[in-house]
């Protein structure tokens, strides 16, 4: 055959032409199992048989080949189970995890408001609270024992006047210049001062009293309609001042209501006091962003870098040498 083809080169329109011994050999080996097969080779019909037995293909080449495909990756997740969840569920939780990070974070969001209350000194609102009435009154005594909560009150033992004298040593102070007047607010505020620090360190065998963070010097007088207090509070005590006011003014609030003539009012109600924190500014909110977004997109980034692995695979699976040997 090929010493016809070399004669009639010129009359085959050939300048030259090549053997490949592997194409060869696949005509050999096919013509081989043409002969062997037992049930003899069926003659290939005519050009009108074979024009009838054409299926027309109603879909599309692309489709065909699509639904091959899936149905070849729908065979491989079966045998290789931990593939399919690192290149798809791996993914999935990393993009999850990307969102939440943006949606809970917290640290660009304003701190919320903060309620002021003993709850921090005693969980029991047992914190002592002295407290002393300089005019003597009953109804002094009433706001405290009767209306006052969130603290244990308790009256202290002051002798009246406050002082023998106008110019006492307090504290290794003598006051004289000026002098302080013993029978009103200058010197009880001074003398409860005096028995606080005693109770709280047991000066002169004084009994020690722990967790003192408030005390109240207070003045009332029902018959003039005088009620007024001044406020001792302990600096270790975080919002001391305004925890203590916020009690007394809720104490007064309800004894004034108690006594209100106006069956609609509630005397049993609670004054609650709340600390609003200053908003982030905007230069504090733009790096906290800064760093959030960054951790969100490192999270994305790593997930999409997760969906070309199995293409990838099957592409180096299918141009590996072992896999087609005989075309090589």
């Amino acid at each position: 055959m090929f010493t016809e083809m070399d004669n009639h080169l010129t009359q085959l329109g050939l300048l030259s032409y090549g053997i490949s011994a592997t194409t060869l050999e696949e005509v050999a080996e096919a013509d081989d199992e043409k002969h062997q097969h037992t049930l003899g080779h069926r003659v290939r019909p005519g050009g009108n048989e074979a024009a009838s037995g054409v299926v027309l293909q109603t879909s599309g080449l692309f489709f065909s080949h699509l639904r091959a495909l899936l149905l070849k990756r729908f065979h491989n997740a079966k045998r290789e189970k931990k593939t399919i969840i690192y290149t798809t569920f791996y993914p999935i939780l990393l993009l999850l995890a990307g969102l939440v990070i943006l949606k809970s974070s917290s640290t660009t969001s304003d701190d919320p408001n903060l309620a002021l209350n003993t709850n921090a000194y005693s969980s029991d609102s047992a914190t002592p609270t002295p407290y002393y009435c300089q005019a003597g009154d009953e109804s002094c005594g009433d706001v405290m024992t009767s209306h006052f909560s969130g603290a244990k009150a308790q009256e202290l033992a002051i002798d009246s006047p406050a002082y023998d004298s106008s110019s006492p040593a307090v504290f290794d102070v003598t006051y004289s210049s000026p002098e302080i007047n013993a029978t009103d607010a200058t010197g009880y505020g001074l003398r409860v001062g005096q028995t606080l620090y005693a109770r709280g360190y047991g000066i002169n065998n004084t009994a020690v009293v722990e967790d003192q963070y408030g005390a109240y010097l207070v003045y009332g007088v029902s018959g003039e309609q005088i009620f007024s207090y001044n406020v001792f509070t302990n600096t270790t005590a975080t919002h001391a001042p305004i925890i203590f006011k916020a009690l007394m003014d809720q104490a007064i609030y309800r004894f004034f209501a108690a006594n209100s003539s106006d069956s609609a009012v509630d005397f049993s109600v609670d004054l609650t006091v709340n600390n609003h924190p200053l908003p982030l500014t905007a230069a504090a909110k733009a790096l906290f962003g800064s760093f959030l977004a960054f951790s969100a997109c490192a999270c994305v980034c790593i997930s999409f870098s997760y969906f070309p692995l199995p293409v990838v695979v099957y592409l180096v699976r299918e141009k590996e040498a072992n896999h087609n040997s005989k075309h090589q």
